[in-house]
């Protein structure tokens, strides 16, 4: 048992969390552990910093999170335009489906509880940093990317007049998220 103190950063403590959990579960033929975190937590920074961990990192956010995809490549730019070039693609507004390009990976179910259940994902996608908080002390802000998944349930168990019948995720990790598993 790891007891955290109260002076600790949180998102520093889950990483180092998760780091020793990673070292204790690596196991070459199996594949990468999928952990999952309710809202709260800092699901760019625990990526960032888990990018070499066999690890997946499954989180939820809000719903008003606005992510971006990759800059346009424009390889004919010409030298002497000034500025650099841009970082940030096209905007992904997760509560404006104006926005939204289509999902790269879609998959649909039914459960008994939820009704049927649609789920969309779209990869490649980052949010803009700020210099403050877990990105105080980096000079270059990173492109942290990680894969974005609405899951949409047509049923829910107690539903109240404030409750949301879509879920927004944020997934990291090797290769393609497993859709089903992440709903």
């Amino acid at each position: 048992i790891y007891r955290i103190p109260p002076t600790a950063n949180s998102t520093q403590a889950t990483i180092d969390q998760v780091r020793r959990l990673a070292d204790d579960l690596d196991e070459p033929d199996k594949p990468p552990a999928l952990l999952v975190f309710d809202a709260g937590y800092d699901p760019i920074a625990i990526s960032h910093e888990l990018a070499d961990c066999p690890v997946e990192i499954l989180v939820r956010i809000r719903d008003d999170r606005v992510f971006h995809g990759r800059p346009p490549n424009k390889p004919d730019r010409p030298a002497n335009t000034g500025g650099r070039p841009p970082r940030h693609g096209p905007r992904h507004k997760c509560s404006n489906p104006a926005t939204w390009a289509p999902p790269e990976q879609t998959h649909t179910t039914s459960d008994l509880r939820y009704g049927n259940i649609t789920i969309g994902a779209w990869s490649q996608l980052h949010p803009r940093l700020n210099s403050r908080g877990h990105w105080t002390n980096h000079q270059t802000l990173p492109i942290v990317e990680g894969t974005i998944i609405r899951v949409e349930v047509e049923l829910l168990p107690k539903p109240t007049s404030r409750t949301k019948k879509t879920l927004w995720l944020w997934w990291s990790g090797p290769g393609r998220p497993d859709l089903d598993l992440c709903a």
